[in-house]
C-alpha cells in the first residue's frame, strides 16, 4: 500500500526529472545559439579572406593583416564560445585592411570621348545621293567608336557636331528632331522630285574627256537617287552602260554578247577596252618618235650629194 511518503518521493523524482530535462533543453538551445553565432562569424571571416585575396592581391600589408586576423577568428571559433569572440575581433581588424584594398581598386574607367571632327560636315543643300554616301561614313564612324555604348545625349551631341550651321537649323527647327527621333532622308528627298532623277539617269552619257570609271560612278549615283526597281535595276544599268559608253567599238562588242551580259561583265569589257586604247596610243607614240629620231639621238643633216665615206661632194663617175 502506497503511503504519503512514497507519493511525495515519486513527486519529487518527477519534478527533478522535469527540471533536468528543462536544463538539458536550455543547454541544447544555448549550444545551438553558440554554434549559429560561430558559423556566422566563420562566414564573415571567410568572406573577408576571399575579398582580401581579390582586392589586396597580397601586395598591401593591411590586406595581409586582415587575412591573418580572419584565420585567428576561425581558430577561435573552433575552440569555443569565448575563443570565438576573440577570433571575431581579430577578423574585424583584418577586414579593415580588406576594405582598404577594395577601395583602392574602385577607380572609374576613363571612357574615350567622341571626336567627330574627322567627319565631313553634312550641308543643308546636300543631294540625296551624297546624303547616302555621308550616311555610310557616319555608320562607319559609329561602328569604330562603338557609338551605341554612349548615352543618347552624347550620341546626339556628336551628330550635331557633324552638321554645318544650315543643316543644324534644318534638323532642330524644320524637322524638330529630338534625342529619341530616328532620322530619315525624307526631308532631303522631298526637295527634288524623283522623276527628275529618273530622267537624268536615262539621259546619262559618257563625256568626251570623261573616263569610264567616272561615268560609271555618276550612273550608279543617279540610279540610287532614281529609286529603281530592285528586280530590274541591274538590267537597266547594263542598258545605260551600253547606250552611254562613248567608244563605238566597245558598244559593238557589248551588243554582240548573247545572252544579255551581266553588269560586272559589261563593266569589265568597258574598262579593258579603255585600257587597251590607252596602251595602243602609248605604243604608237613611241614608234613615231623612234622613226623620227635615230638611235644616237642626232639628226642627219648631210646633203644627199655628199659622199657617205669622205663627206665631200659625191664623186662623179668618169666616162
Amino acid at each position: 500500500m502506497t503511503t504519503a511518503a512514497d507519493a511525495l518521493a515519486a513527486a519529487n523524482a518527477a519534478t527533478a526529472a522535469i527540471t533536468a530535462n528543462d536544463a538539458r533543453m536550455d543547454a541544447m538551445e544555448q549550444g545551438q545559439t553558440t554554434i549559429a553565432n560561430q558559423l556566422t562569424a566563420l562566414t564573415a571571416q571567410l568572406q573577408a579572406l576571399f575579398m582580401a585575396g581579390g582586392g589586396a592581391g597580397g601586395g598591401a600589408g593591411g590586406g595581409g593583416a586582415g587575412g591573418v586576423g580572419g584565420g585567428g577568428g576561425a581558430g577561435g571559433g573552433g575552440a569555443g564560445g569565448g575563443g570565438g569572440g576573440a577570433g571575431g575581433g581579430g577578423g574585424g581588424a583584418g577586414g579593415g585592411g580588406v576594405a582598404g584594398g577594395v577601395i583602392g581598386h574602385a577607380v572609374p574607367h576613363q571612357r574615350r570621348r567622341l571626336d567627330p571632327s574627322g567627319m565631313d560636315k553634312l550641308h543643308g543643300d546636300i543631294t540625296i545621293s551624297l546624303l547616302r554616301s555621308w550616311r555610310n561614313r557616319w555608320n562607319d564612324f559609329a561602328e569604330l567608336n562603338q557609338l551605341l555604348t554612349y548615352p543618347v545625349t552624347e550620341q546626339m551631341a556628336a551628330f550635331r557636331m557633324a552638321l554645318d550651321s544650315t543643316m543644324q537649323q534644318v534638323v532642330e527647327v524644320a524637322l524638330g528632331i529630338t534625342p529619341a527621333t530616328v532620322t530619315t532622308p525624307d526631308q532631303i528627298r522631298a526637295k527634288r522630285n524623283v522623276a527628275l532623277d529618273r530622267v537624268a539617269f536615262e539621259e546619262r552619257r559618257q563625256g568626251t574627256s570623261e573616263s569610264f570609271d567616272d561615268f560609271y560612278i555618276g550612273l550608279r549615283r543617279l540610279a540610287e537617287a532614281a529609286d529603281l526597281c530592285g528586280a530590274c535595276s541591274e538590267t537597266r544599268l547594263v542598258t545605260r552602260v551600253i547606250a552611254g559608253t562613248r567608244d563605238a567599238e566597245t558598244k559593238k562588242k557589248l551588243l554582240a554578247i548573247s545572252p544579255f551580259p551581266s553588269l560586272q561583265v559589261a563593266v569589265n569589257i568597258c574598262r579593258s577596252e579603255e585600257s587597251a586604247r590607252a596602251n595602243e596610243r602609248t605604243l604608237s607614240g613611241q614608234s613615231g618618235v623612234a622613226a623620227i629620231h635615230p638611235k644616237n639621238g642626232k639628226v642627219d643633216n648631210r646633203s644627199s650629194n655628199e659622199c657617205g665615206a669622205c663627206g665631200r661632194l659625191a664623186h662623179v663617175p668618169q666616162s
